[in-house]
């Protein structure tokens, strides 16, 4: 089971991952530029703007960044740039979501406005050959949960709390969701074919301070906090729900 268990937890690919600020007062009005301090311009830089948000976006590192800005929050996003014939991923899950942490510090510790609530996350994927494949590297994770016989399919979500280490009286939520998917790929439209025995075993992580509390969270704790975040996410990635 050890052996199992690491070389499930070796296998996740990282598809995405966000981080949400939620923020005390509208950033709809402020005369910023975030993306640009942190990404600079590319020649696909985009900028969409209505009346209730903007959203700029473009190619970073080999991935899509983009920054949302609604009345209530921000949200960041790092995707993969399309793949032809196979599901993008930004690669490795642990290496990927650690830069997605650091690249996003400086924004956090110099930028952010200020915001009562943080959640970081993303989903992550282990192809495999069958969907019998799939299960075995679900229950490797899921120790308490009967897959056997194989279920036709399958989606558990569960929330774990923990008290916060960096800032104090602060409850965290750690919630996951853990998947079997079927892949369907269109090479052109309106000719969808699908592999049933090409599916994927899924994680989606959001690990969140506790939406009850709702006093401002000080500028100075809010990379830290972030780098708490990520931490217990890949504590559940590499660990399984483990209560």
């Amino acid at each position: 089971m050890d052996e199992q268990r690491l070389l499930a937890m070796s296998d996740w690919q990282l598809e995405f991952a966000r981080l949400f600020a939620y923020t005390t007062e509208s950033a709809l009005l402020l005369d910023q530029h975030w993306w640009q301090d942190l990404a600079g311009q590319p020649d696909d830089f985009e900028s969409h703007q209505t009346q209730q948000s903007r959203k700029v976006s473009g190619t970073f590192n080999e991935a899509r960044l983009s920054v949302t800005i609604d009345p209530n929050c921000v949200v960041w996003e790092v995707q993969p740039t399309p793949k032809v014939g196979d599901l993008p991923t930004l690669g490795p899950f642990r290496e990927k979501i650690d830069w997605v942490a650091e690249f996003l510090s400086p924004w956090l510790a110099n930028s952010c406005p200020p915001i009562r609530r943080l959640a970081f996350g993303g989903k992550l994927l282990q192809a495999a050959a069958t969907q019998q494949q799939a299960f075995r590297i679900l229950g490797v994770h899921l120790p308490g949960v009967k897959l056997e016989p194989n279920p036709n399919d399958f989606i558990l979500q569960i929330n774990r709390r923990r008290d916060s280490k960096v800032v104090q009286s602060l409850p965290l939520n750690r919630v996951s969701t853990w998947s079997k998917m079927n892949v369907v790929f269109s090479m052109k439209p309106g000719t969808p074919f699908q592999w049933p025995e090409n599916c994927y075993s899924a994680l989606e992580l959001d690990i969140n301070t506790a939406p009850e509390k709702t006093a401002q969270l000080t500028q100075s704790s809010l990379c830290v906090l972030m780098g708490e975040l990520k931490d217990l996410g890949v504590e559940i990635a590499e660990r399984g729900d483990i209560p």
